[in-house]
């Protein structure tokens, strides 16, 4: 003899929750993942900076990303340079995009 329709019906609305909440606490569990490519902070020192507009500045600091590690062609020029650079009214942190991550 088959169960009633209903009774199917409220189990399966009580196993979908539980197991959606298994499968996301699984994968919350998952370890940090690390960049795509090494990441390396650094400040950078511009001495006596000139603007267009004629205006100067002693010391121009800037702080910048980058992505990976150089290599070099036969001329010893960098040929796979990323450097990631921000204005003032962003954050260093949201960089790099998502789409760099592993």
């Amino acid at each position: 003899m088959r169960p009633p329709a209903w009774g199917r019906d409220k189990l399966c609305l009580m196993i979908r929750p539980v197991v959606g909440l298994l499968l996301g606490a699984v994968c919350w569990s998952q370890p940090q993942s690390r960049p795509l490519f090494p990441n390396q902070e650094a400040d950078w020192v511009a001495h006596d900076f000139a603007f267009k507009s004629g205006e100067k500045l002693a010391e121009l600091h800037l702080h910048y990303t980058t992505l990976g590690a150089p290599t070099r062609d036969a001329a010893g020029h960098v040929n796979n340079a990323v450097i990631i650079m921000h204005g003032t009214g962003a954050a260093a942190i949201r960089l790099p995009p998502t789409g760099l991550r592993r």
